[in-house]
């Protein structure tokens, strides 16, 4: 799961894109209920952080809202 602005779950990670042996990228679905209406958009790992909860579970965040994501083109 990847949360956004405000906490709120923005998408989840569907692949992780490399460059070598370096994270690129990760392609997060967004939108939809249920798997269907949904998408693929790619995130840039400069607009991603790895966070943990206060339970110590470790989640990705981006300051992207879940509008903003779904706004974007799809990945294909």
């Amino acid at each position: 799961t990847v949360y956004g602005a405000n906490d709120e779950n923005v998408g989840s990670i569907e692949d992780v894109i490399l460059d070598g042996e370096t994270v690129d990228f990760v392609t997060l679905e967004v939108g939809g209920f249920l798997g269907i209406g949904d998408k693929e958009v790619a995130v840039s790992m400069e607009n991603l952080a790895f966070m943990t909860d206060e339970d110590g579970e470790v989640y990705l965040y981006t300051s992207f809202t879940e509008e903003q994501l779904e706004a974007q083109p799809a990945y294909d």
